[in-house]
């Protein structure tokens, strides 16, 4: 069965690739920064702590981003039994993800209403939608982000309900399982349904 891609236009991919960029290098340091808060510096001994996004990026989050408006990072090294509590440690950092991203849209939501009072029309136009895509691909991965599977970060669901379970999401198998599941949710297009919703609530309370 061909499940063909959605459309997209060159500055589509172009906005996209750059909303990708901002919110891989945004989720990534705060993933970071809060596992080195829990204990668990084994993100920063990586080089992972840097909004970078180069460092965080998954080529196929990457991809994700272009055609669904949704990205994830590249698997990060995380051992829940360096952390000073490894149920709540892995619980803070997933969770801290979907808080970050939804405080990234605000700004760039805000940032929209500022710059059409204050570019030409032409660079307004251009900056909103590029602003537009960011606050867009923010929601959408904060909210997939929680899906309990790898590579997603919220794979560390597993390190809450048993610690130490990430080391069996890093397994080589389980990680390519996870992105034929992940990709299958997105190319079905089960995963419209939420993402639409979250845009929707998210942008209905800012007054978009």
């Amino acid at each position: 069965m061909n499940i063909p891609l959605p459309d997209v236009t060159l500055p589509q991919v172009l906005q996209r690739l750059l909303a990708a960029a901002v919110v891989s290098g945004v989720y990534g340091y705060v993933a970071a920064l809060v596992a080195s808060m829990a204990g668990e510096r084994g993100p920063t001994y990586d080089g992972r702590r840097t909004v970078n996004p180069l460092v965080h990026a998954d080529i196929v989050g990457v991809l994700a981003a272009i055609f669904f408006r949704v990205t994830w990072l590249r698997p990060m090294e995380l051992d829940t039994k360096e952390m000073r509590s490894p149920r709540l440690g892995a619980l803070v950092v997933v969770l801290a993800g979907p808080l970050a991203m939804a405080a990234l849209a605000v700004l760039a939501t805000l940032a929209r209403r500022l710059v059409v009072t204050t570019l030409p029309l032409s660079a307004a136009v251009q900056a909103t939608s590029a602003l537009a895509a960011v606050a867009e691909v923010a929601v959408a991965t904060g909210l997939v982000g929680l899906l309990p599977l790898p590579p997603l970060l919220g794979g560390l669901w597993w390190a809450v309900v048993a610690p130490g379970a990430e080391r069996w999401a890093r397994d080589r198998r389980v990680l390519v399982a996870g992105y034929v599941v992940v990709a299958a949710l997105l190319m079905t297009g089960l995963l419209d349904g939420p993402i639409r919703w979250a845009w929707r609530s998210f942008f209905g309370l800012l007054g978009y």
